[in-house]
């Protein structure tokens, strides 16, 4: 914890000599000079004042630098950035009173449900947001967020398979890389993800990714326990990828836009979805409900959705934008690489992890009960 104490910088400032009396003898020109002293003490104390403070909790490695320093410079504030790297846990600090502490949190098509449900996330005011009207309308109807009304759409994309490519041979894009022993292709890492784990389970033995039918979900279950034993364990997105890219690993699974980047960092190593299916998942910008600087925040989502600056987030990130002015400013090497905007065959393979509301505590049990054996 830290402990404030006041100081007071003015002490330093002020004559060491008294205030002089004001007799007849008095010079009007020192009281002037001591008058001008306090003035400007008082002036230093004013511009020390911090600067104001945009909260930020979003995924590590989510947001392009130059476009924080660029907003910084621009409205005379700084970023405060916490980093998350699975939802579960930026809910939990949320729901543990997050919401009076940030002022923007990025949450994902499911999690906002959960978190609008709770009144932990105040309406967006749509006036002070300009640059909306560049957002895709497929974004605007949708039943997680309709019209836009707790949150401003971010990036989109899915969860798939990142993987090593060995030498003359192809790869069988198929979940059995991870759940069938004689096609395991090497070493391999499970993504520490609840609802992306499971519903690869669930894919791979028929089910639907939404399901709550206790039996279905006590086969995944028993899948994955399995599969675990197998594997090198479990690692956020961003620490599977890179232990692809180092070799440690064959095959993770990951998010596209993280595999995105280890595609341009090593032509060795290749993303797609497996022919059961994958998931697709949207990233919006929340602001919450006690937000301390409600403006500022609706600043920054209209700065980061004007298209020029959004299309060099985009390529920052490697996740589909659905800021579709922005599309003007992204790289041919951004918008035909499949990874980023898959074609519509491999589209139409893609499911929404949905809310489920208190059947997730049937998830969360038989999670804990995967990762503790």
């Amino acid at each position: 914890m830290v402990v404030a104490t006041r100081w007071w910088p003015w002490r330093s400032f002020l004559p060491l000599a008294p205030f002089p009396k004001l007799t007849s003898e008095t010079n009007l020109l020192n009281i002037m000079k001591h008058i001008l002293l306090i003035l400007t003490a008082l002036a230093f104390v004013s511009c020390a004042e911090k600067k104001d403070q945009l909260n930020i909790f979003i995924w590590s490695e989510y947001l392009d630098p130059k476009v924080v320093s660029d907003f910084e410079k621009q409205f005379d504030c700084e970023f405060v950035i916490d980093h998350y790297e699975e939802p579960e846990s930026m809910m939990a600090k949320l729901f543990a009173g997050g919401d009076a502490a940030y002022d923007l949190v990025v949450a994902d098509h499911r999690t906002i449900t959960a978190l609008s449900n709770r009144n932990l996330l105040t309406e967006i005011r749509q006036e002070a947001i300009p640059n909306l009207k560049h957002i895709d309308s497929r974004f605007r109807d949708s039943d997680f967020n309709p019209d836009f009304k707790y949150g401003v759409p971010y990036h989109w994309g899915s969860t798939g398979l990142f993987i090593r490519k060995e030498s003359g041979k192809d790869i069988d894009e198929s979940l059995g890389l991870f759940f069938d022993p004689d096609k395991q292709p090497g070493q391999f890492l499970l993504m520490d993800d609840m609802r992306a784990t499971m519903g690869f389970a669930l894919m791979y033995l028929g089910y639907d990714v939404n399901t709550i039918d206790p039996q279905a979900l006590a086969k995944a279950a028993e899948l994955l326990i399995e599969t675990k034993e197998r594997s090198l364990g479990f690692e956020t997105s961003i620490l599977a990828k890179n232990r692809v890219l180092a070799k440690e690993a064959s095959l993770s699974s990951t998010y596209s836009d993280h595999g995105a980047k280890g595609m341009n960092a090593d032509a060795e190593t290749v993303y797609f979805i497996p022919r059961e299916g994958g998931l697709i998942w949207v990233d919006i910008w929340c602001i919450p409900a006690r937000a301390p600087h409600q403006e500022l925040a609706e600043k920054f989502l209209n700065f980061l959705n004007d298209p020029e600056i959004n299309g060099q987030n985009t390529t920052y990130t490697q996740a589909a934008t659905p800021n579709n002015a922005a599309r003007e400013y992204l790289d041919s090497s951004v918008l035909e690489n499949p990874a980023i905007y898959p074609p519509d065959d491999v589209l139409d393979r893609l499911q929404y992890d949905v809310d489920i509301g208190d059947s997730a505590k049937l998830y969360d049990e038989l999670w804990t009960k995967i990762k503790s054996k």
